[in-house]
């Protein structure tokens, strides 16, 4: 059947569709409404029910694709950030320690030290678990992206 002709029948059935519609719904370009899908199923032949269920776990798969993709990113980036404070709360305690200043705020700041690198084991601890998470559901490491859908 052509775009054209799928067109066609949608809008003998009351939708707006051209074969532009039908391509860009193709293409991921324009979602595709519920009503639509039940009547895309009967231009096609298609059991409308198991249509929409498998819509239903395609989107649902995207929004966890997507949350796990922000969740890495997330990741990433909070260990970064928790890497240059680190490196930053060194450097402070190497010149604090080189002009003698070994009063209340040098104790103050080795307990941030510390607790900032417990912090670090913990950051640690939950980038491997989100890394072992990435690679049960196939997450493309490069591009964020399920190397396949896990449903």
């Amino acid at each position: 059947m052509t775009m054209e002709m799928l067109a066609a029948k949608m809008r003998d059935l009351g939708h707006k569709w051209t074969k532009i519609t039908v391509h860009n719904i193709e293409t991921g370009d324009r979602q595709l409404r519920m009503k639509e899908a039940v009547d895309l199923a009967e231009c096609v032949g298609a059991d409308a029910a198991s249509v929409v269920r498998n819509l239903v776990i395609s989107q649902n798969a995207v929004a966890m694709n997507r949350a796990l993709a922000e969740a890495v990113r997330a990741r990433r980036t909070f260990l970064h950030g928790g890497r240059i404070l680190l490196n930053a709360n060194e450097r402070l305690h190497e010149v604090a320690v080189e002009c003698g200043a070994m009063d209340e705020n040098e104790k103050i700041i080795r307990q941030q030290c510390e607790d900032e690198l417990q912090l670090e084991k913990q950051l640690i601890d939950i980038a491997g678990k989100l890394d072992k998470l990435a690679k049960k559901l196939h997450l493309d490491e490069e591009s964020d992206a399920l190397v396949s859908n896990p449903f």
